[in-house]
């Protein structure tokens, strides 16, 4: 369409990792997706933002943790021959649930910054989030830039659970009677606050920590 300028957007996603996937898949009009998998990453959410960064992520060990922070490139055409597309707004690139148990503070998943000289920007702060996102329930991790999703294959098993359960963003005695429900009653990821395979008093004690914690 004459007078508009149409963004093709280069995905660069890096989660600390041995071995790197490499991807080329087309949404409307066109993406490129460069990925790098560390396998199953959990990070814990709080909606005031009081959890821990991507760069601290639980790896399914005790007292385990990793790298999930996140890098993503933008162009303004075709990477063979685009150019890098510099101060692009962080306020709209954001990450997003496939399913509905996750529910983002407005603002609370966008990256730290708007787009570097080399069309790069990145997620490492902590997100302001609630409720989960689990790959096993069939949900996954959604980059979205301007509308667009952008394809995220190294993001299939980054998981996302919080302290505020239900997902209302407020983190209160509703939570409290449904972790209290999943510790007697058998395991639940979302109660797994502390991603270790077992419902215990380190769970436990990331939920006390948190009580009253609210959106801003």
């Amino acid at each position: 369409m004459p007078g508009r300028k149409v963004l093709f957007p280069m995905l660069l996603l890096l989660i600390a990792c041995n071995t790197m996937a490499q991807t080329r898949s087309w949404v409307n009009p066109y993406v490129e997706g460069t990925t790098a998998d560390a396998g199953a990453l959990s990070l814990y959410v709080v909606p005031d933002g009081s959890g821990p960064g991507f760069t601290d992520a639980d790896n399914g060990l005790p007292n385990g943790s990793a790298d999930a922070s996140i890098m993503l490139t933008l162009y303004d055409d075709d990477p063979a021959w685009g150019e890098p597309l510099a101060d692009f707004p962080r306020e709209d690139i954001w990450l997003m649930s496939s399913g509905e148990n996750f529910q983002f503070c407005p603002g609370g998943t966008l990256p730290d910054v708007n787009t570097n000289d080399n069309g790069v920007t990145w997620w490492t702060l902590p997100p302001r989030a609630g409720g989960r996102l689990n790959p096993d329930e069939g949900d996954r991790v959604l980059v979205w830039v301007s509308g667009w999703e952008l394809e995220a294959p190294g993001l299939r098993e980054l998981r996302f659970n919080s302290p505020d359960l239900n997902g209302d963003q407020v983190i209160n005695l509703a939570d409290v009677g449904t972790f209290s429900l999943d510790f007697h009653n058998g395991y639940q990821y979302r109660s797994d606050l502390d991603w270790d395979g077992v419902l215990n008093l380190s769970d436990v004690a990331r939920l006390a920590r948190h009580v009253g914690a609210a959106c801003p």
